[in-house]
Formats: C-alpha cells, sequence, structure tokens
C-alpha cells in the first residue's frame, strides 16, 4: 500500500511540475510572440529604448496622433540618426483617462521634457473613447495595482497573475496569430506608419459619413464628464510643473467635414463649450489643422487618418510652428 502511495504521489508530481513548465513555456510564447508585438507594447519599448538625453516633446493622444506625427520630420536630426528631440506616445484608441497616468509618468520620471501635444478633435471626450484596460502588462507601466483594481473593479491577485501570465483569457488571440500573420506595422519614435490612400475607396462621401455616424453617433451628447475630468487633471498637473501645452485639432478631409454638416454637428459650439472650461494659462496653445489639407485625399489613409505622405508634410509644418516659438533646438 506504501509503495502505491509513493508511485501515485511521484506521478502526481511529475505531471505538476510538467503542467507548470508547459504553462511556463506557453506563456513565454505568448510574450514573444502575440504581447510584443501588439502597437502599444512596440511603442513603449521604443521609448524606453530611446536615448532621452534630449527629449524636448512628446506627442500623446489616440490614432490621429499616433497615425500623423512623424518625429522623424519634426527632429530632422532624427532623420540622420542623430538623438531626437521629440516622440510620438499616441496610441490608437487611447482616452484622456488613460493619457493622464502617461503623462503622470512622464512628469515624474522625465522632468526635462518641456512640451506636450494633445488632441482636440470632436470624439475626444466622447465615450466613443470609452476603452478598456486589458492589457494589464502595459498599463502597470504607468499605474500602480491599486489605481487599476480601482478602475477596471478587478482584484489585485486577478490582475497580479494577468500581468505576470498575460496568455490567461487570451488563447483566441494565440489561435488567430497562428492561423493568420499579418505584416507587422512599421513604429518608428512611436510614429504608425500605414501607406493606404483615401482616394483607392470606392465611395468617399459614405465612407465620411460612417466615420462621422461611428465616432459621434451620440451628438449631441458626446462630451464625457469623466473624460474632461482627466484633460483637465492633465491640464492642471502639467501647469503646476510649468510646462508648455498644445491642444491639436487634426486635420480630415472634405468628405468627413461634409458629413459632420449633414448630421447637423456644430462645431463651433462644440469647442466653445469645451474651451470655456480651459483653465487660463499662458504656456497653452490651440492649433487648428482641420481644414488644413481637406482637399487632399491623397494625404490621407481614410476620411480622418493621414497617411505616410500625408504625416511627413504634417509634421514637417509642425516643426516650423515649433522652430517658430522656439520649442525644439
Amino acid at each position: 500500500m506504501e509503495q502505491s502511495y509513493k508511485k501515485f504521489f511521484k506521478k502526481g508530481g511529475l505531471f505538476l511540475l510538467s503542467a507548470v513548465i508547459l504553462l511556463f513555456l506557453i506563456n513565454a510564447f505568448f510574450i514573444q510572440t502575440v504581447y510584443n508585438i501588439k502597437n502599444p507594447v512596440r511603442n513603449y519599448q521604443q521609448f524606453v529604448a530611446m536615448d532621452k538625453a534630449d527629449l524636448a516633446v512628446l506627442f500623446f493622444g489616440d490614432s490621429h496622433p499616433a497615425r500623423g506625427i512623424n518625429p522623424g520630420q519634426i527632429n530632422p536630426p532624427a532623420r540622420q540618426g542623430g538623438v531626437s528631440q521629440s516622440f510620438n506616445f499616441a496610441v490608437p484608441s487611447e482616452n484622456y483617462e488613460q493619457t493622464f497616468y502617461k503623462v503622470r509618468m512622464i512628469i515624474n520620471k522625465y522632468p526635462a521634457v518641456e512640451v506636450f501635444v494633445f488632441p482636440w478633435d470632436l470624439h475626444s471626450f466622447n465615450n466613443y473613447r470609452l476603452s478598456s484596460y486589458n492589457e494589464t502588462r502595459y498599463w502597470l507601466n504607468f499605474m500602480t495595482y491599486d489605481e487599476l483594481s480601482n478602475l477596471t473593479a478587478a482584484a489585485r491577485v486577478n490582475l497580479m497573475l494577468r500581468a505576470a501570465w498575460p496568455f490567461i483569457g487570451k488563447g483566441e488571440e494565440l489561435i488567430k496569430l497562428l492561423e493568420n500573420r499579418k505584416k507587422k506595422t512599421e513604429i518608428h519614435l512611436g510614429w504608425q506608419k500605414n501607406e493606404e490612400n483615401f482616394t483607392s475607396e470606392k465611395n468617399m462621401s459614405l465612407a465620411g459619413i460612417d466615420r462621422v455616424q461611428s465616432q459621434l453617433k451620440s451628438y449631441p451628447d458626446i462630451v464625457n464628464p469623466a473624460l474632461i475630468d482627466s484633460f483637465l487633471k492633465i491640464i492642471d498637473l502639467l501647469k503646476s510643473h510649468h510646462k508648455t501645452i498644445i491642444l491639436i485639432k487634426y486635420p480630415v478631409t472634405a468628405e468627413y467635414l461634409n458629413a459632420l454638416d449633414l448630421q447637423g454637428i456644430d462645431r463651433t459650439a462644440y469647442y466653445a463649450n469645451i474651451y470655456t472650461r480651459l483653465p487660463k494659462y499662458d504656456n497653452l496653445y490651440l492649433w487648428d489643422f482641420q481644414e488644413t489639407y481637406k482637399n487632399n485625399e491623397e494625404l490621407f489613409s481614410d476620411p480622418d487618418h493621414l497617411n505616410a505622405q500625408g504625416a511627413d508634410i504634417f509634421s514637417r509644418q509642425i516643426y516650423g510652428k515649433m522652430k517658430e516659438l522656439n520649442f525644439l533646438n
């Protein structure tokens, strides 16, 4: 009987050890082949790896800056292999609540950064921008377990498991990757390069309408109080550290603007409403490029995102304004 127990526990121990090793291997494989190729993760990895000795300007926000700002054009020495003065920290679908934690991290770890640039678009404070913190491992780079627990209503131990074992609950992602390996998006100094051309769209007007309806379907109720509060927290934080703040209305196509009119969306009233909430601050700039390239559809990948060609042109324009105001060397 005693021998039987020994054999049982020995086999059980070997099985358990094998299972643990297998889980470690699956987890390592997932991190390498799925987690590490996600665009937000690669963006952060590039930031960590870059030489930040001369870093002066950071761009934050969602897909508009993520695709529309090429730091290599804003800081010409970066194109020649020199040290960049700017980095694009924007990630598609990011909202101002999430951006606050990233800005706070920069203020605490890299106090020499002087210029902070954010989008000021029609959808920036909309419920459309609300998104989950489903990448636990990524968001813990910017906040504590307790903060993430409060935001997600997930127990701390749950978050710790997700951070250590990011493959948990992500089996579908791994299967999709193995079934359909797509070419990774090119990312340079955080900028996500997109080569698509909006002029190839068969019905550009309809595409503009679809885009506006998806972003602003709740109009006129398109300002979420929580996102406004986070936005104002960012402004107050940067103001208290005497930083320069730039708010940009990013370029969109004529089709997008026409769709806004068709939907009866009053841009003037929307921006006036947000503007009245901004605190008085001499180092806060509002730059309006919304209509700058509206008739140059070849510079866009869709109704409201610049493509690589458009990003280069727009970024050089931003660089010129920053040079005029002595924001860059």
